[in-house]
This record gives C-alpha cells, sequence and structure tokens, in this order.
C-alpha cells in the first residue's frame, strides 16, 4: 500500500490496492469518516472537507486482507 502525499492538505492517492477493494478512513478516536469502493490499483481521497489532525486509513482487499496506514492532514 502506497499514499501519498503524507502529510497532505487536500488529498491523498493510494497505489497498490487490489481492484474490488473497500477502504474506511477513521480519525483517532476510530470513527469512521469517510469509506468506500476501490475499483482499480489506484485511487485519490478527498481530505478537504476533514479537519486537520491524523487519521487512519484501512484498506481491505477482495482476498479479505485489511492494511492499514498512518495519514496525517495539516
Amino acid at each position: 500500500l502506497d499514499v501519498f502525499p503524507n502529510p497532505t492538505a487536500n488529498a491523498i492517492t493510494v497505489n497498490d490496492v487490489d481492484a474490488y477493494s473497500d477502504y474506511t478512513l477513521t480519525d483517532i478516536s476510530g470513527k469512521v469518516v469517510l469509506s468506500g469502493l476501490i475499483n482499480g490499483s489506484t485511487l485519490q481521497i478527498s481530505l478537504e472537507n476533514l479537519p486537520a489532525g491524523m487519521y487512519f486509513l484501512n484498506v481491505r482487499g477482495e482476498n479479505q486482507v485489511s492494511v492499514s496506514q498512518r495519514v496525517v492532514k495539516n
């Protein structure tokens, strides 16, 4: 899982994900703030409407394996 830029001000790009995966973005309290489906090997996620802080991106592939990455929005 490759997430960049990190930290970011507006959006992140996620590379090297399985097609037909799903993702959740949670804040540090564990609340899901964004979620969706991934239909290709690259995904761009807008963080514009979120406050600055630390988040966790969790991606679950079609093989049900989950990968987590810390994301910082400044």
